[in-house]
Order: structure tokens, then C-alpha cells, then sequence
């Protein structure tokens, strides 16, 4: 007689244990390759839950069939098995049902790889499309009775964004510190100090941003007690999501009570590579560091004080050498006060303890510490890397197009244009973004596609003045002055702010020669109520009609006065570069050369590397004039030396040096090639945009005289042309026409042209060196005694 298996020595004969736990290997194989299979090719992620779900309740099933077949030899199914294994299965099917929605929760996250700009793979986490959310964080009133505690108005909403911005990819915090467009709407309705905002304009302003939600709060101090109450709103809505409170003894760890509750309204968890840490251990354990960052932060924003921002953030990294992001923001602030040297010691210092970074700010700083020397091309890389890791930022899409279009190559165009696109689908109601589509359009010289992208705006805001503006600059550059002074008329009725209209109507009353005209409207917006900024909007135009007149010794008294107004209102190296710096190129014009070159020696030493480069084209500007050949090759030979270090931008300028040297070589055929590509970049260059400037066509004229010197006279009328189109009046243009006439032999047609100029320079500086060139060409001529062959005659 045989003897009896126990049930273990049974189990093992049927092979149940061997056959159960191939079931199992095979389960965790199918979910793994199943995971692997979703990811790469971006299938849904909860499909391998399902199948989890399923092959688990259909275990006993494999228990049953592995016991009734799992013996060697022949067996047979029974029936009782087939209605057992059925069963089994509708289970399944049922629990599926029942269960399956809440297995279908995709991941708010997913893991990428991405090249950084050395070319390394790096590992980010990155949220997944539609599960974005970018969150307002408004300033809070001071409730308490300290006016010493003011700056936590701007503090605590500060350090909570801080905090919040490190916990998930999927949540972006901004306060009004971190968007000009907030600012803007909030001074536009009186709210100059960005403080005690009402709850329906937050929440407006929120919905038009298309945030998610919006942050409000409150503070006060009851001797050690400091209190916080917040309230987290739905922007859509004005639901309250959740309120919260705390009273405590630190301000510090209110930061972080406060964060808890509102990941915990925004139903929003840490991401696999983040956590919630407390805000000590990430942005500053010290309390009076904190304080001196966002003085730093209120003095740059608020009132444009850099000495006192510096000052501020200097403090801070001194209580506190590990505090990255004051570091960074000192780092920024250096540069756009011109100490690079400085600039790029901090934004080491702060990359170092980048673990203590928000992303943004990481992206940032990587991003300016490439630009600080000149490496421009990494410098792009970051934020192309920026905009695939954090693909719902608009800041890093507004980097991304506001540098490339700076670029001004047609590579550049086609990925800012891209940018904005990508900002339209985060944000379609930020009806601005058509706007900086049309800006982009008329760079590109496609005015048609510019003037639809400001209709699409005036389809939804008719009303809207500035849009009026802008579409009268694209038909300044199409040169319809009668459509632009309508267009300019509109924007006057429409617009709450008229000043911009009417510096717009003197425009382009100088363009069709009516200077006095243009004057009087000008001098009639100096009222004395004008702030500081619309003081210098109206006296930077009086600078503009005064050098088309030729009037250079005013323009000189003007941008003198103007710089000295600017130095409370703009970073100091801007108006170094941007203000300052034309002073040079005024003496320049009235021949006092030697004292353009000490302007301009002054001027280059208080700028650093690479900065400083930027004005070597003014030394081979004013060389060239001198008619100084060595200096100007010594200059010209400079630039090429750093050329690697200078952005796209400049690339025209070194086809004019270029095209200059080859003209004076007398290879005039390589120097209209240099000529023809200075002009092709020129007319995808951001100058483009500044249409409604009086001054920016000198450029053009410039590149007409050098078509003239390269043996071009045909070329070169056909450019001015161009520029009498849409400025009628410019008489620089009239005398590099006439000229070219001259060359040409067409006398009277050269005599007509230079008549109207010295009548639009009737009252120019006698030492004005084109209006002395224009007096000397009448030498041995003789004036038409009718000049009716005038600007419009410059081609036959």
C-alpha cells in the first residue's frame, strides 16, 4: 500500500508552489516591461495598474489549475473547475469595474533626460502636460502695531514662494517681485507700493493671468506672539480653497506652517526628487539676512534704488555666505549696475550652493553667469533646457523669446516665435502676447502677419490705446503716414495716458518736416505735473527732433539732462550704455572729434569685459569720420578679436567695419557683399522694433553712404528711397542721395536735393559736419532757381 502525502508533500508533488511562483515572477516582469513600455512611448501609466489588479485576483484561479494539473501525466478538466476558473475571471472583471477608476490616476510628474549645455545627460522632473499649476502670492497687510515690521508685507509672502517653489515641479508660486506684467496692472490702478490691494482686483488680476489661485494674507505681533492668517483662493471661481492661521514665536517657522496648508489646499504632494524641507535649511536660517534680501528686493523694485539694493543684498550674503539666492540677486544686481568682475564671483558663489536654488532661480543664474562672459550660445542652451523642464513656465518661454529675439538671426526669429506660441497656449487670455507677436512680425519685416496679431487683440480689447500705438509704428514702417496718423489719433481718443499719442503726432509731424509744429506739441506735454519717466519720454523726443534738424548742441544739452533724471529710474549700466554713451556721438557730429574720444575713453573705463566691447564701433565710427585708416584697423581688429564674446546682434555692424576696410582697399566688389549682408541682417535686427524713433534710420543711411564709397550709386539711391518713404523729411538721406545723383551726373536732381536739406538744417549748428558737407558740395554748383525737383524725384 502506497504511502500518504502530507498536504505540504502533496502541494510540492503537484508542483503548485513551483508553478504559483512562476506566475508571480511572470506578473512582476509584465509590469515592469509594461512600466518601461508606457514611458517610452508615452502610453497611459495606470494601463499597468490594471494589469496588476487582474493577474492578482485571478491568482486562486492559477492555485486551483496548478493543483488539478500540475501532477505528472495525463489529466482531465472537470467541470467543477471550469465553473470555479469562470467564476474566477467575472470576479476579476468585476472588481476592475467597480475599482478602476481610482487606478486611473496618472502621475502629475514624469522623468526626463536632457542634454545641459556642456552636452551632459542630466535627470530631471518634469510635470506632466495639463497638471501644471502657477499660483499668485499677493503681499500681505501689517495688522500689527510696529511699522518695523513693514518689510514682512513683502517678506513673508517672499519666503513662502521661495518655499513652495521647491516642493513640486507641478506648482509655481509668483509674487508681484517676479512679474513686470502684476506690477504694471497694479500701479496702472494706483497701487504704486504693490501693497493693500482689494480681494476682487487680486482675483482679477489672477483670472486674466489664468493663474490657478491666488494667495492673500495678513500679519500681526502681540508682544513674542507673532500671528499669520491666509487665505487660498480659486482664481476662476473666487472660491476660498482654504483658510488657515498660526501663532507661534518665529516668523520662520510660520513660513513653514503656512506652506504645509497651502500644499495641503492645492491638494498638491512633494515630487519624487523634492520634499518640503523647513525654509532655514534653504533659504536662510537668519532672520535679519532674510530682512536685508527683501529690503534689497523693495529698494530695486519699488524705487529703483541700486546703491541701496547693493547695499542691502551685500548685507545679507555677509550674515549669511550660504545664502544662494541673495547671492544670485546680487550677482544680477552688479551687472546691470556694470561691475561684471563682481557679477561673476557672486553667481559662482550662489551656483555652488545651487541645492538652495529654486529651479527658476537655478535656470536663471546659470543662464546670466554664461552671458557675464560673453558666451551666449551656452548661455541660450540653458533656457532651451529651462523651457523642457519646466514646460508651463512662462518665464522661461518670455527668457527664451525676449533673448532670441535679441539674436535677431532667423534662427533666433523662428524659435522666439516659437516661445510665444508656446506662452499663447499657457496663457490665451494674455491678450500681450499678441502684441509681442506683432513686435516680433515687424522685426522679421512681415507686416502684414504684425498687423493681424494687433487686430486678433482688438478683436477682444477695441479699446485699447497702446494697441492703437503699436499698429501706427507698423504703418510708419510700411510708410502709410496717413494710416499712422490715424492710428495715432485713435490711440489719443482711447488711451487713459495720451502722452504716448502725442509723442507719436510730434513724430511724425518732424517726418513730414513740420519741426516747429512738432515742438510746440512737445513743449506743450511739459506740464508740471509729469512724473520723472514722462519727463524723459517727452524730452527724448525733443533729442530726436532736434538732431534731424541739426540741431546737435541742443540734443547735447538734452541727453545730458535726460541722464542725469534717469540715474533714479534706470540700472546704472543701462544708462551708461543706452543714455549715456550718445554724448560721444553728438561731439562726434559737431567735428569735435578729440573730445568724442575722451567721452568715449571715459565711458569704456567704467565698463568691464565684455561690456566695454560694445562700444569699440564707436571708436571705428569716429575714426572713420577722422579719416584716421590705422585707428580705425587697430578698432576694427579689436571687435574681430572678441567677437565670440559680442551677441548676434552686432553682427551687422562688423559687415560695415568690414565692408569700410574693403572700400578703402578698393575691393569694392567684397565690400558690397559685406554691404548687401550688413543690410540683410540689419532688416531682422531687433532695431526693427523702434520704428517710431526718429534717429534709428540713421543706421540705414549710414549703410546708403557706404554703397555710395563701394562705387554703388544705383544701390545706394534705392536705399534712400527706402528711408524717404517713410521719413520724408530726413535730410541726412537727401544728401547721400544727392550725392549718388552727383556721381550719377544727374546735377539738378543732386542741386534739388540739397536745397531742401539746408532748408530743413536752416537752423542747424554751423559746425553740424553734414550740413558742412552739404555747403561744401554747392561749391562751383549753382542752385535751381526752381526747385521743384525735391526729395520725391531721388530716383528718375
Amino acid at each position: 500500500m502506497a504511502k500518504q502525502r502530507s498536504f505540504i508533500e502533496n502541494l510540492t508533488y503537484r508542483r503548485v508552489p513551483q508553478i504559483v511562483g512562476m506566475y508571480v515572477a511572470a506578473t512582476w516582469l509584465v509590469i515592469e516591461l509594461g512600466d518601461w513600455v508606457t514611458d517610452r512611448f508615452g502610453f497611459q501609466p495606470d494601463a499597468t495598474s490594471f494589469v496588476f489588479v487582474a493577474m492578482l485576483v485571478m491568482l486562486p484561479a492559477i492555485i486551483l489549475f496548478a493543483y488539478n494539473h500540475g501532477a505528472p501525466g495525463k489529466d482531465q478538466w472537470s467541470k467543477s473547475e471550469r465553473t470555479m476558473i469562470s467564476l474566477n475571471a467575472l470576479v476579476a472583471v468585476g472588481v476592475l469595474y467597480f475599482i478602476g477608476p481610482s487606478l486611473v490616476v496618472e502621475a502629475a510628474t514624469k522623468t526626463v533626460q536632457i542634454p545641459d549645455e556642456t552636452g551632459v545627460i542630466q535627470e530631471f522632473e518634469v510635470a506632466r502636460e495639463g497638471y501644471h499649476r502657477e499660483v499668485l502670492g499677493f503681499f500681505w497687510k501689517n495688522e500689527s502695531a510696529s511699522s518695523e515690521l513693514d518689510w514682512l508685507s513683502y517678506g513673508l509672502p517672499v519666503m513662502l514662494a521661495h518655499d513652495l517653489n521647491r516642493v513640486s515641479p507641478v506648482l509655481t508660486v509668483v509674487t508681484p517681485f517676479q512679474s513686470n506684467g502684476v506690477q504694471a496692472e497694479m500701479r496702472s490702478r494706483g497701487y504704486e507700493s504693490l501693497l493693500d490691494v482689494p480681494r476682487g482686483l487680486t482675483i482679477e488680476i489672477a483670472r486674466d493671468r489664468r493663474s490657478s489661485a491666488l494667495i492673500v494674507g495678513r500679519f500681526g505681533q502681540d508682544g513674542e506672539t507673532r500671528t499669520v492668517d491666509i487665505t487660498v483662493i480659486d482664481a476662476e471661481s473666487g472660491d476660498e480653497l482654504g483658510s488657515h492661521s498660526f501663532s507661534g514665536a518665529d516668523w520662520l517657522t510660520a513660513v513653514d506652517d503656512v506652506s504645509e496648508a497651502v500644499l495641503r489646499f492645492l491638494e498638491i504632494e512633494p515630487g519624487d526628487n523634492q520634499s518640503d524641507d523647513p525654509i532655514s535649511q534653504h533659504l536662510s536660517d537668519s532672520i535679519v539676512a532674510i530682512k536685508h534680501y527683501v529690503n534689497a528686493d523693495i529698494a530695486l523694485t519699488i524705487s529703483n534704488d541700486y546703491p541701496t539694493g547693493i547695499a542691502e543684498y551685500e548685507s545679507a550674503v555677509e550674515l549669511d555666505p550660504a545664502f544662494a539666492e541673495a547671492s544670485g540677486s546680487l550677482s544680477i544686481a552688479y551687472y546691470l549696475s556694470g561691475d561684471i568682475e563682481s557679477a561673476r564671483v557672486t553667481a559662482s558663489k550662489a551656483l555652488r550652493n545651487g541645492y538652495r536654488l529654486s529651479d527658476t532661480s537655478k535656470f536663471r543664474l546659470k543662464a546670466n553667469r554664461y552671458i557675464y562672459d560673453g558666451d551666449y550660445v551656452r548661455g541660450e542652451r540653458v533656457l532651451d533646457v529651462w523651457t523642457q523642464v519646466q514646460p508651463n513656465s512662462t518665464a522661461a518661454f518670455r527668457a527664451l523669446a525676449g533673448t532670441s529675439r535679441f539674436k535677431g538671426t532667423a534662427e533666433g526669429l523662428i524659435k522666439a516665435s516659437a516661445a510665444y506660441d508656446r506662452l499663447l497656449e499657457l496663457d490665451p487670455n494674455d491678450l500681450d502676447i499678441y502684441r509681442d507677436k506683432a513686435s516680433l512680425e515687424l522685426q522679421r519685416g512681415d507686416y502684414q502677419a504684425a498687423a493681424g496679431y494687433l487686430r486678433n487683440f482688438l478683436d477682444q480689447k477695441p479699446d485699447d490705446g497702446a494697441v492703437h500705438l503699436q499698429l501706427a509704428d507698423i504703418y510708419l514702417a510700411q510708410g502709410d503716414l496717413d494710416a499712422a496718423q490715424r492710428a495715432l489719433e485713435d490711440a489719443a481718443i482711447l488711451s487713459d495716458d495720451p502722452l504716448p499719442s502725442e509723442l507719436g503726432l510730434a513724430r511724425l509731424a518732424a517726418r513730414l518736416g513740420e519741426f516747429d509744429r512738432a515742438e510746440e506739441r512737445l513743449a506743450g506735454q511739459l506740464s508740471a505735473d509729469l512724473g520723472p519717466q514722462q519727463r524723459i519720454e517727452v524730452m527724448g523726443v525733443q533729442t530726436e527732433v532736434a538732431l534731424v534738424r541739426g540741431r546737435i548742441s541742443r540734443s547735447l544739452e538734452l541727453i545730458i539732462e535726460i541722464n542725469d533724471m534717469a540715474r533714479a529710474l534706470m540700472p546704472p549700466m543701462v544708462r551708461l550704455v543706452s543714455i549715456e554713451s550718445q554724448q560721444s556721438s553728438f561731439l562726434l557730429l559737431l567735428g569735435e572729434m578729440d573730445d568724442a574720444l575722451a567721452f568715449a575713453d571715459d565711458v569704456i573705463a567704467r565698463l568691464q569685459p565684455p561690456l566695454n566691447s560694445y562700444l569699440n564701433f564707436t571708436y571705428t565710427s569716429i575714426y572713420a569720420e577722422m579719416g584716421d585708416r590705422e585707428r580705425f584697423r587697430e578698432w576694427a581688429q579689436k571687435t574681430i578679436d572678441v567677437r565670440d564674446q559680442l551677441p548676434a546682434f552686432f553682427d551687422p555692424f562688423f559687415e560695415m567695419d568690414a565692408a569700410r576696410l574693403a572700400i578703402w582697399d578698393e575691393d569694392f566688389d567684397t565690400a558690397s557683399r559685406h554691404i548687401d549682408r550688413a543690410h540683410s541682417l540689419f532688416a531682422q535686427s531687433f532695431i526693427q522694433t523702434l520704428q517710431n524713433n526718429l534717429s534709428t534710420l540713421s543706421l540705414q543711411v549710414k549703410l546708403a553712404e557706404l554703397y555710395l564709397d563701394a562705387n554703388e550709386p544705383e544701390k545706394c539711391l534705392q536705399q534712400i528711397e527706402g528711408i524717404l518713404r517713410i521719413f520724408p523729411a530726413h535730410a541726412h538721406a537727401m544728401l547721400v542721395a544727392a550725392k549718388a545723383q552727383f556721381a550719377l551726373g544727374e546735377e539738378k536732381v543732386g542741386l534739388a536735393l540739397l536745397d531742401e536739406a539746408l532748408k530743413i538744417w536752416s537752423a542747424a549748428d554751423e559746425n553740424y559736419i553734414h550740413r558742412k558737407q552739404a555747403v561744401m558740395l554747392l561749391d562751383g554748383r549753382e542752385l535751381p532757381t526752381k526747385p521743384s525737383l525735391a526729395a520725391a524725384s531721388v530716383t528718375k
